[in-house]
């Protein structure tokens, strides 16, 4: 029995058939991670973690309790590469690009598996099977991220409910 549904990454870096709302399950190793981040929206703050899986390359973004589950994997030094099966996760375009984010409290994390997914993946992936792999690197990142931040910079376009009104009424967007 198969309780996995693995999404290839070429499905996602090329953009085929890529359906945001389905839950699947992804297997990489983990090549490089950014800092733990607080996302805060009025009251309310989560963290999270971008870490990049390699089998092609994709961006993971993991929430909450995932980023306990993974940090100390990533920062933990180790002579053996760090395989991920990350199961029900979505697909999120942002800028032009596909990444994979974990939902809240659906999201599974096995780390360094012996599940017959993570063997398959390490068969059939030189760089896991080299003893000379590179070591996870850590890259740096903004600390948090803020819609607040986003809206006083002017990044994202406001509109009150009366500007719409009026653009409809003009005709215009």
């Amino acid at each position: 029995m198969n309780i996995f549904n693995l999404r290839p990454f070429d499905q996602l870096t090329n953009q085929h058939d890529v359906d945001e709302t389905e839950l699947f399950d992804v297997v990489g190793q983990v090549v490089t991670y950014e800092d733990v981040k607080t996302y805060k929206q009025g009251d309310d703050q989560s963290v999270f973690i971008n870490v990049v899986l390699e089998d092609d390359q994709i961006l993971a973004t993991l929430w909450s309790e995932l980023v306990d589950q993974i940090q100390h994997h990533l920062t933990e030094s180790t002579d053996e590469p760090l395989i991920v099966v990350f199961q029900h996760m979505k697909a999120q375009k942002f800028r032009g690009n596909y990444s994979v984010r974990s939902c809240w409290y659906e999201t599974n994390i096995w780390i360094n598996p012996t599940l017959p997914q993570s063997t398959e993946f390490k068969s059939r992936f030189p760089a896991v099977r080299q003893s000379n792999f590179e070591p996870i690197t850590q890259t740096s990142s903004q600390q948090s991220y803020s819609v607040r931040d986003e809206l006083d910079k002017g990044i994202i376009l406001f509109k009150t409910i009366r500007d719409l009104v009026q653009c409809t009424q003009e005709c215009s967007y």
